[in-house]
This record gives structure tokens, C-alpha cells and sequence, in this order.
């Protein structure tokens, strides 16, 4: 299942600074371990592309006849899925997302200056320095994608989570976790707005059993819309 939503976020710009001058004198050997947060927790993202009737999409990411799309209201979606998680907007720029590593890596020489300021002794500034990039990184991570995916337009849902909370599913080549959002809030309400059925053989009884099924949830001002791609695969 496809999902889609909208947002504005800004991509913060380049930092005028000098690029960072930090040197770690040593290689990182797990020595030393990693506080407790970022050795049992992962970020785990959720695709949003921003076009709801995309042939690519319904290609790459639905099964033959039987692909939706969901679009959601993302202040709802985000209070129903909970406070850890968030929405990011997808950069495909090269240049975007070297000034936004460039931007971090500032960030974590400035860290690193802090502390020595403060009177940290050095290898714990180095510690401290590396243990701020890799989370930065993690975090920075599920904005980049490769520009030749750049007309999915994706937003994405990201959570930290702990890995134990996560569950399994089989994909075409390897094992993929998962966290089960729960979409419905405590009063019954879905943070939907609409739903795009795939290309089908069937549209209009795809269409009519789909809204079978949101009247059902009490959702019938959801609307549903089937794709108008000619793309067959029957």
C-alpha cells in the first residue's frame, strides 16, 4: 500500500562556516560503548510519495491490480501514530545534500570544541563528538535518496524506535522490519483523506467495495478515486 501526504519543511540551508577541522586521532573500535539510546534504538521510515496516480508507483510498489493509495492529514496521521515519529521531506539534490552533511559535520566540530572549552578531557570529547555524528547521521539519513528517484517526490514517516518492538516481514530478497502504526485515534477518527484505487480491471467494483468497507469504519467522507493510467497487467 501506497501512502501519501503533504507538508511543508524547510531544508535547512548550507552553514557559512568553515567546513570542520576536527581531527579524531583514532579509528572508532567499540571500545568504548555507545550510550544505551543508540546502541537499542533504529530509524525506521515509512514512504509517502506526494503524487497519488504515478505509473512508476504503481509499478514499483503495489502488486499487479491490486495497489492504493492512501492520503492522510498529516498533523491527525502524526498524533495517531504518536510522539515518536515525524515527517521528513525527501532531498534528491547532490549539492542539498552535501551542504546538509557539511552542515552536521560543523555541528559536530562545534560540539567537539564545546567540550574541550568546558574542560571535557579529550577522549571524551572524541567520544561525545562521535557518538553526536552517528546520531546525527541516523537522523539525517532518511532525507537522502539518489536523484534518480527524485520524480517520487517522497515525504516519509520516521521513527526512532527500539528494535525489539519491531516486527517482520518477508520481502522480495531479505527479511524488512516494520512497526504497526495504529492509524485509528482514540475516538474511532481516521487521519485519511481520500483513496486512489491502482490501475485494475475492475475499477468501478474496486471502487464500490472500497467504500463498502470505509462505511463500515465509519469513514464514509473519505473519498475514493480510481487511477485513470491506461497500464495493464492482466
Amino acid at each position: 500500500m501506497q501512502r501519501a501526504s503533504r507538508r511543508n519543511l524547510s531544508v535547512p540551508a548550507p552553514n557559512p562556516r568553515r567546513r570542520t577541522r576536527m581531527s579524531i586521532e583514532r579509528s572508532w573500535t567499540g571500545a568504548e560503548p555507545l550510550p544505551c539510546a543508540m546502541k537499542s534504538k533504529r530509524c525506521l521510515s515509512s514512504p509517502c510519495p506526494k503524487n497519488r496516480d504515478q505509473l512508476s508507483q504503481w509499478r514499483a510498489y503495489s502488486q499487479p491490480s491490486d495497489g492504493y493509495c492512501v492520503g492522510f492529514r498529516v498533523p491527525e496521521l502524526l498524533a495517531t501514530a504518536g510522539k515518536d515519529f515525524h515527517i521528513v521531506q525527501c532531498t534528491y539534490d547532490e549539492t542539498r545534500q552535501q551542504n546538509l552533511i557539511r552542515l552536521l559535520l560543523d555541528d559536530t566540530d562545534a560540539d567537539f570544541e564545546r567540550n574541550l572549552a568546558a574542560g571535557v578531557p579529550r577522549p571524551a570529547a572524541i567520544l561525545g563528538a562521535t557518538t553526536f555524528l552517528l546520531v546525527g547521521l541516523s537522523s539525517l539519513a532518511p532525507a537522502l535518496k539518489h536523484p534518480a528517484f527524485s520524480e517520487e517526490k517522497e515525504w516519509r514517516l520516521v521513527c526512532w524506535t527500539n528494535m525489539n518492538d519491531a516486527e517482520y516481514r518477508s520481502a522480495r530478497s531479505m527479511l524488512v522490519p516494520y512497526l504497526a502504526v495504529p492509524f485509528i485515534s482514540t475516538n474511532n477518527f481516521l487521519p485519511i483523506t481520500d483513496i486512489t484505487v491502482g490501475p485494475t480491471s475492475h475499477p468501478a467494483l474496486e471502487a464500490y467495495a472500497l467504500d463498502n468497507l470505509l462505511e463500515k469504519h465509519n469513514a464514509s467522507e473519505v473519498a475514493v478515486n480510481s487511477s485513470v493510467i491506461p497500464y495493464r497487467t492482466w
